[in-house]
């Protein structure tokens, strides 16, 4: 520590350099006088600046005289410290009282005190009368109770607290630690450091001396060698109580399926020692540790009913047995990582009643669908499925799925009678021994029928409303009723899964023909497949059957609504039929083709249309349909106009794009009507005329249209209306 002494008293004698080199260009001189050169934080510090003989007549006031100190906190500039006439004093100057609580920087082991005095009256270029430097410190104050440590009956640790962070540890404040065994003979700790308030005394024999283990006495000083003051500290230690055994080493461990067999050694055989044995299967990121123990005398120990194939982490800590009682402290921790041996699955896989489907529709395969078993209850490395089915006393040979991630298997199923199948799971050790999981496919037409109305949709991305109705069931069926409906969802398209099923039972209620579910999704519902199966329970066998999946054709957003117009078509009848109007069809939306809800009204605007701006002549005639209908007839038609049909589809979510058609009416052409016969018919020359009448005037039409080039109004002639009107359309 001597060096950082020596940069303390190289800083002094620079700032004394200092202090001469501003004697030579101030034009005073004095001194800067205290009753002590040694203070404690918090006294105050009571320092008088007096002028040389010689130079009072010089100085016109005392208030050219102020004092500059060193800044307390880090960041701020020195202090200017203003005091008071000396009073009764034979010499000119003045006095200041100080307080310092703590210095900027605990290396600052002084205070530096200036004497300035202002040479000009702006007071910007003041100069050095006088240095002064005050060592500061604590006053010893007495320590908090220490504590100490044998390690493993080897050396004794013991630590103090000393209440504060003294400054001049080597120079005025010095601490010091005596031990003694009878309190007759002291001997100074040989190995004593401080750091910031901690003191610590080690005490330990030679490299192949014993250490004492019994009574130990403490005497702890703080003093200042200055002032003189001082404090001290009694402690009384038994150092057999105290011990920290070192950590053990060499641990093995061997592991089978359900156990794992640990040894270890320790450095002090001769002393008694208890061991704790903590142990917990290795925590996966911030899950919260289940911690089991064991406790034994011996130096090796067996962990029972771990869960095979399973990574354990255990610690073994020792500490002292005094008397068959555990004393002193806990040895650091030794750690070590072991993982259980392979068995085989404690569990098979989910098979519920309803997780299978049809391909085809006479049954005669199913894709089934299970659910993985936890990862609990894998015991090892999944390698294969096992799928056997049975019907009329035959078992097929089984078939082994050597897919570790499958969730689904196409097996063939006689749809002349009920066939079972059974499913397990196996690792490397072999398949699990528990009860294979089945369901039962009942034969074709004998089990219950599928629900009606599947209706899926989204009212956010991942949140979804699945509604149904319940299927008719004949009043004569009584060889089942319907328990519940399995909801069931998976990563896929409307033809099924391609990832592993998951699944909500809903009950069936009696009575009741309408159902709804809500399901909240890991991702956006455009990935996943929805299907519902119709589960029931057999009365005759007490078995559970269902009519397995079907899969819902498409799901859609609520809110979403078609990118596309309807396309409108208007309908060629019959000559008679029209009578001044004309029906116009449109195609229905659907979603599968345009991810879109349920149309819930179509709008149609009619109106009479300026043949060159193409606008609305007046307000148009509006009528709203139901969503179902696909058809409008535009009655009561002007002959010699144009009209604009518009069809508008309304959603949940807004509407469609709007559909234009524009057409032009002309005038009709009258035909008379014939006299009817004694029987009422009309004679066939009659009927073969006005036809002729009608195609040769609609040929003159077409072929006066391609003459005059009215493109813009006509894309094709269509149409005889009633008593022979006839009508042009172009659709927009």
């Amino acid at each position: 520590m001597r060096p950082k002494w020596n940069i303390s008293l190289a800083l002094f004698l620079y700032c004394l350099g200092g202090q001469v080199l501003a004697w030579q260009k101030c034009p005073f001189r004095g001194a800067i006088n205290s009753d002590s050169s040694v203070f404690y934080f918090g006294e105050p510090i009571n320092l008088n600046c007096t002028l040389d003989p010689g130079n009072e007549n010089q100085l016109l006031s005392e208030s050219k005289l102020f004092f500059m100190s060193s800044k307390l906190e880090e960041g701020q500039d020195d202090r200017t410290l203003y005091g008071r006439p000396l009073v009764d004093s034979p010499r000119l100057g003045i006095a200041i009282v100080d307080l310092v609580n703590q210095t900027a920087s605990k290396d600052n082991k002084y205070m530096h005190y200036m004497c300035m005095y202002n040479q000009d009256l702006e007071e910007k270029d003041p100069c050095t009368v006088a240095h002064f430097f005050v060592e500061i410190d604590y006053k010893p104050l007495p320590p908090k109770s220490g504590s100490c440590v044998t390690y493993n009956w080897e050396r004794i640790e013991c630590y103090w607290d000393l209440s504060v962070e003294y400054r001049q540890l080597h120079g005025i404040t010095d601490t010091s630690v005596d031990y003694s065994l009878t309190t007759e003979k002291w001997t100074s700790c040989p190995s004593l450091k401080v750091s910031g308030r901690n003191l610590t005394c080690v005490i330990q024999e030679g490299k192949n001396d014993v250490l004492f283990m019994g009574q130990y006495y403490f005497h702890l000083v703080v003093n200042n060698t200055k002032t003189l003051d001082s404090v001290s500290s009694e402690k009384k230690i038994m150092s057999t109580d105290i011990v920290k055994p070192a950590k053990v080493y060499s641990v093995s461990a061997m592991a089978n399926k359900t156990s794992i067999h640990l040894k270890w050694s320790v450095e002090k055989i001769n002393w008694p020692q208890l061991f704790r044995l903590r142990y917990t299967v290795t925590p996966v990121r911030d899950q919260n540790p289940d911690w089991q123990e064991v406790n034994t005398t011996e130096t090796q120990a067996v962990l029972q009913d771990l869960k095979p194939f399973t990574e354990y982490t255990i610690w073994i800590a020792a500490i002292p047995l005094v008397r068959n009682q555990s004393r002193g402290f806990w040895s650091d921790i030794r750690s070590i990582v072991n993982k259980t041996k392979q068995d085989v699955p404690s569990d098979v896989p989910k098979l519920d009643p309803g997780f299978y489907a049809c391909v085809d529709t006479n049954c005669t395969a199913v894709r089934i669908f299970w659910k993985k078993i936890s990862d609990d209850s894998k015991n090892g490395i999944i390698t294969k499925y096992r799928i056997i089915s049975k019907f009329n006393k035959t078992q097929t040979p089984p078939q082994f799925i050597e897919n570790p991630s499958a969730t689904s298997h196409l097996v063939p199923v006689n749809n002349k009678y009920s066939t079972k199948i059974l499913l397990n799971v196996a690792t490397e050790v072999g398949f699990s021994t528990k009860s294979d999981s089945s369901l039962i496919v009942p034969p074709l037409g004998q089990g219950p029928p599928f629900p009606e109305n599947i209706i899926v949709e989204a009212q956010q991305a991942k949140f979804i409303n699945i509604s149904w109705t319940s299927p008719s069931i004949h009043s004569g069926t009584k060889t089942y009723f319907i328990t519940n409906y399995s909801v069931v969802w998976c990563i896929g398209d409307h033809t099924g899964c391609k990832g592993e099923i998951d699944s909500e039972i809903v009950r069936a209620e009696k009575g009741k023909e309408h159902y709804w579910t809500n399901l909240t999704l890991p991702d956006s519902f455009e990935m996943f497949a929805f299907g519902i199966s119709v589960d029931a329970y057999m009365k005759k066998n007490g078995r559970f059957i269902s009519s397995g999946i079907r899969w819902n054709q498409c799901a859609y957003a609520a809110d979403a609504v078609p990118d596309e117009p309807v396309n409108i078509n208007p309908v060629i009848e019959d000559p008679g039929v029209s009578n001044n109007s004309m029906l116009f069809t449109w195609t229905h939306y659907t979603c599968q083709k345009h991810g879109v809800g349920p149309v819930l009204n179509f709008t149609v605007e009619v109106c009479t249309v300026d043949n060159e701006t193409k606008n609305c002549q007046e307000p148009p005639r509006v009528k709203v349909l139901n969503g179902s209908e696909t058809s409008y007839r535009v009655k009561n038609l002007e002959s010699g106009k144009n009209y604009k049909i518009t069809v508008t589809a309304g959603f949940n979510g807004g509407s469609s794009p709007p559909a234009q058609y524009q057409f032009r009416s002309f005038s009709s052409l009258t035909i008379e009507e014939a006299n009817k016969g004694t029987e009422g018919g009309v004679p066939l020359g009659v009927i073969i005329g006005t036809l002729v009448a009608v195609f040769a005037v609609a040929g003159f039409i077409f072929i006066a249209w391609r003459i005059s080039g009215a493109v813009d109004l006509i894309k094709y002639t269509k149409a005889a209306e009633a008593h022979g009107s006839l009508a042009l359309f172009k659709n927009t």
